[in-house]
């Protein structure tokens, strides 16, 4: 997948329009047509906001599939990450409790 591939699919997926993503960031007109026929890839200032308004690693938009997470993984991360201290370390203890290793150190 392209980085223009990607960015378009995570902005369909929270449903918001190439215009509205130029608009927000400022950006030329141009832009999202340079991305997908030129393969240009912004600066790191821009990669860096726009993951941030993705809600994604710079790495997942720069297709390193390494730390790309499917989107079951990337709603978990999401969900997680709005949960307070007491609810992620219950999540945290049932996720030691029931891994493959069946212990509560994770396998540690």
């Amino acid at each position: 997948m392209s980085f223009y591939e990607r960015v378009d699919s995570l902005l369909r997926q929270k449903n918001i329009s190439q215009r509205r993503m130029i608009i927000d960031f400022g950006l030329g007109k141009n832009t999202m047509f340079n991305w997908k026929h030129r393969n240009n890839i912004p600066s790191g200032e821009v990669l860096l906001k726009l993951s941030e308004y993705l809600d994604v690693s710079v790495d997942y938009l720069l297709c390193n599939d390494r730390y790309c997470l499917n989107c079951d993984e990337m709603l978990l991360l999401s969900e997680y990450r709005k949960l307070g201290k007491e609810q992620k370390e219950n999540i945290l203890t049932a996720i030691k409790v029931n891994s493959p290793t069946g212990n509560e150190n994770g396998g540690t």
